[in-house]
């Protein structure tokens, strides 16, 4: 009964206050200076080994996650690449129109 309420109460926090905080609405600049004054507020308050546990663990995490998240990419993203060069041939019947094509493709 205790969890259900405080699930509760945070799905209505988060339904509240989720717009107020989305990644497109601050620019990197503002995001870095967010973390600077949180990093300077840890080390005011905290010693210092325990106020840089915080940005290590975080670097960490991403880290981690770009890992795990890129471990299949060749598998899955560039399984239909071509390596090498290749030219196109002029017909015989030629009119004259020649059409360049050069395309590259990224998915996630």
């Amino acid at each position: 009964m205790v969890l259900q309420q405080l699930r509760q109460s945070i799905k209505e926090i988060h339904d509240q206050f989720y717009d107020i905080l989305e990644k497109s609405d601050f620019s990197i600049p503002t995001f870095l200076s967010f973390g600077a004054a949180l990093q300077l507020l840890f080390f005011t308050f905290l010693p210092p080994r325990v106020a840089s546990l915080p940005g290590l663990l975080w670097l960490g995490y991403r880290f981690l996650s770009s890992v795990w998240r890129s471990r299949n990419i060749f598998k899955t993203s560039f399984k239909d690449v071509r390596l090498g060069g290749y030219e196109a041939r002029v017909p015989d019947e030629y009119d004259g129109v020649v059409v360049f094509m050069i395309a590259a493709r990224l998915t996630q």
